[in-house]
């Protein structure tokens, strides 16, 4: 997210709030949603915010949900 162009930005975005809905540890879910919050109050430093968010989703990733039916 950091050094993606303008034009990647949006699906990126997509890509976090996707993976922010489906992940079953709520507090991925709230932490995309605060920094998606913090974006549109400080819009200056909307990367910062939404790498923080893919930072979490990269540590989260290799974490195992065996009963989860959605996540591999």
């Amino acid at each position: 997210v950091w050094w993606a162009s303008n034009d990647d930005l949006p699906a990126m975005i997509d890509s976090l709030v996707s993976y922010g809905v489906i992940h079953p540890d709520a507090h991925v879910a709230k932490y995309t949603l605060a920094c998606l919050d913090a974006t549109d109050a400080d819009p200056d430093a909307e990367r910062l915010y939404l790498a923080a968010a893919a930072h979490l989703h990269d540590w989260w990733r290799p974490v195992p949900f065996p009963d989860d039916p959605i996540l591999p």
